[in-house]
């Protein structure tokens, strides 16, 4: 099932097929500019930790954890030694419950389990959108996917914390930073599952090359892992038969956290748009407005009093943001 996005195509170039600008390494092609930034091991100032979808990030129970994962091993998967738990910032994320070694296998997601997404062109040049989601979301329990897809996000839960689900009054009153962040308007063309499917993958996604072929990919489970700047102690990769085998790069203790890297070398500028969450003490700084374009740090001086009260995430990281540009005037 394909529809073309109009207005949505503009959202970032991450959208492109690869693992992009969306999910970290996993295998790397020599020679290709599109990730060779992703070769370095990135500096230790650690950020905050962020799980992408806030609200949602709550919701899912342990008995939905536990069908996932028997789904998962029902499939000829391997998962073992983690749980889902919420950290100390009330995020979800998955944490071991027995020791690993470095080297050790921490998971293996089958190929069959995984959703593997794509995006072609008309002859025009023009994307076409591409995914199974658009079948098996509506779907529900009939899918062969349903332990997976019942744990992600609503377009309710994108709204809250996206920038491109902002309304019109959030955009005009935030327009110096929501300039970055083109909306979704797809000009009435779009429906909510189109979009909640794009934005699935966008936030999601796993990249992988194969053999000429770029695929953006969910992956169950292994999507729960959060992330922050400084040690990672996990690496993914793609074997030969198309599983997802996450391995610990370290020796982990029970009890502790699992991060994957989303992205590490962007300012939250970029970070915000991709996921909707911002680094803390990000060592790569935004533009700073005050003294050549004062003008737009008033513009969000009246933007943060006036939604000084709100306790949407998606206001609260923009405020967060605008005073990352304006520091002394915010």
């Amino acid at each position: 099932m394909k529809k073309r996005l109009t207005k949505a195509n503009i959202i970032t170039g991450d959208v492109e097929c690869g693992f992009s600008q969306t999910k970290r390494k996993s295998i790397k092609k020599k020679g290709s500019p599109s990730y060779k930034w992703l070769k370095l091991i990135g500096a230790s100032i650690i950020g905050v930790l962020m799980w992408k979808f806030y609200s949602h990030s709550r919701r899912m129970a342990d008995t939905d954890f536990d069908d996932l994962v028997n789904w998962i091993k029902e499939n000829d998967g391997v998962v073992d030694g983690i749980e889902l738990f919420l950290n100390s910032f009330g995020i979800r994320g998955l944490r071991t419950t027995k020791a690993f070694n470095n080297g050790d296998i921490i998971m293996k997601i089958p190929f069959s389990c995984t959703i593997w997404n794509n995006a072609t062109f008309d002859a025009s040049g023009q994307r076409i959108f591409s995914s199974p989601l658009l079948e098996e979301i509506p779907l529900k329990e009939k899918s062969k996917y349903w332990h997976y897809l019942k744990s992600l996000p609503s377009m309710e839960d994108f709204r809250s914390f996206m920038p491109a689900t902002a309304n019109e009054e959030v955009r005009a009153d935030f327009e110096p930073i929501m300039s970055f962040n083109p909306s979704l308007n797809c000009e009435n063309q779009c429906s909510d599952l189109e979009i909640r499917s794009w934005l699935l993958i966008k936030t999601r996604n796993f990249g992988c090359y194969k053999k000429s072929y770029y695929g953006k990919t969910l992956i169950p489970i292994a999507d729960l892992m959060n992330t922050k700047r400084g040690d990672l102690n996990t690496r993914w990769e793609f074997d030969e038969a198309h599983n997802f085998v996450v391995t610990a790069i370290s020796n982990i203790e029970p009890g502790e956290e699992l991060y994957d890297m989303y992205n590490k070398y962007s300012s939250n500028d970029y970070v915000f748009r991709v996921w909707g969450f911002l680094f803390e003490n990000n060592e790569f700084p935004v533009q700073n407005w005050e003294k050549k374009e004062k003008e737009k740090c008033e513009k969000l001086a009246l933007a943060k009093e006036k939604y000084k009260e709100s306790n949407l995430p998606m206001i609260n990281n923009l405020i967060k943001l605008a005073k990352e540009h304006c520091p002394s005037m915010l």
